[in-house]
């Protein structure tokens, strides 16, 4: 088999996605939060299984249409889901009850911290609420929340995975 006509299998947070074995991949809302890579399989010269996996992708966000990447994010009836990668944000009602999220990119802090680490490390209460400061300057001011600990359970790092693994080969 020639890399021409090899198959490729689209991973999601180093999970198969099932929803595409051609050369592209089109990225849907489900993608948000993941990084996506890409495993192809093929027999060398010699007929020998071969598996390669590329690395992933930085963490696939949400573009804001909104300017500058100063937003106020308020979410509506129901469980909302706000992603913060980058700028200065309000997020006006994360709300506990509803079920909301705060989504946090790692690109933030690069590298694996817990929601529970994220917070200690660049949370501080203020006046209305509680702000994250990222070393790059990048802030999100959560309105409404009293205390660094009700913040921690309503976090998910996103991209918080390990990097997809090289599959060893083996002969057919």
């Amino acid at each position: 088999m020639s890399y021409a006509t090899t198959p490729y299998q689209w991973l999601h947070a180093g999970a198969v996605t099932g929803r595409a074995s051609s050369s592209s991949y089109r990225l849907i809302k489900a993608d948000v939060g993941a990084g996506i890579a890409v495993r192809i399989s093929y027999a060398d010269g010699l007929g020998t299984r071969e598996t390669l996996v590329s690395a992933a992708t930085a963490c696939v966000v949400l573009a804001a249409v909104t300017g500058g990447g100063n937003d106020t994010l308020t979410g509506r009836a129901g469980a909302d889901q706000f992603v913060f990668a980058a700028g200065d944000d309000l997020i006006t009602d994360l709300n506990k009850g509803q079920k909301d999220r705060l989504l946090l990119s790692d690109d933030l802090w690069n590298g694996k911290m817990t929601a529970k680490q994220v917070v200690q490390t660049f949370g501080e209460v203020v006046k209305g609420g509680v702000m994250l400061e990222f070393d790059s300057g990048d802030s999100v001011t959560i309105r409404g929340i009293t205390s660094l600990n009700a913040l921690v359970s309503q976090i998910d790092v996103i991209c918080g995975h390990a990097p997809p693994r090289v599959e060893a080969a083996g002969k057919k």
